[in-house]
């Protein structure tokens, strides 16, 4: 969750950067060939650039790839558990730090987890309805050991999947 986190953030950096320099000026072009318009083309420029940028954004890094994820569930997972995997070892670090840094924060504001949060030795069971971890998610033998471990599982699905079978 951290590294996508991570990404989702590099990312709207990076395209707010990249839309202040190079579609904004576009749209300042534009709004300033309106004389009734020339004080208000930065501002209208902005504005079309933001939202330019939240369109894009929505559209090709929400609604599709979501789409294409309902679609063919299996497939996506297959595909992006190879580079999510590799992304999640490259931003390790990055993830450390962060971590740490909120523990400390929330340390120094004497804020701490209630004492009755589960452990990860306390879940004894799993109901996974509609899901197939052994496939979606990056490390298939991290998950199979942890399948192992517990006492209860069971899987729901409409079809016979790779985490059905190993209920």
């Amino acid at each position: 969750l951290a590294t996508i986190q991570i990404a989702i953030t590099l990312i709207g950096i990076v395209s707010g950067a990249v839309g202040e320099a190079q579609i904004a000026s576009q749209f300042k072009g534009f709004f300033a060939k309106f004389e009734a318009l020339q004080p208000f083309a930065g501002v209208l420029a902005t504005l079309g650039m933001v939202a330019t940028i939240g369109y894009l954004s929505t559209v090709l890094g929400e609604l599709i790839p979501k789409r294409l994820g309902l679609i063919n569930p299996e497939r996506v997972a297959g595909v992006v558990a190879g580079p999510m995997y590799f992304l999640s070892r490259v931003a390790t670090p990055v993830v450390w730090i962060l971590s740490t840094s909120c523990d400390a924060i929330l340390a120094a504001l004497r804020i701490r987890a209630p004492k009755d949060s589960v452990s990860e030795e306390e879940i004894k069971g799993l109901i996974a309805i509609c899901f197939n971890p052994k496939v979606s998610l990056p490390d298939n033998s991290f998950v199979t050991r942890c399948l192992d471990k517990l006492e209860f599982f069971t899987a729901i699905d409409f079809f016979l999947n790779d985490t059905a079978r190993h209920a």
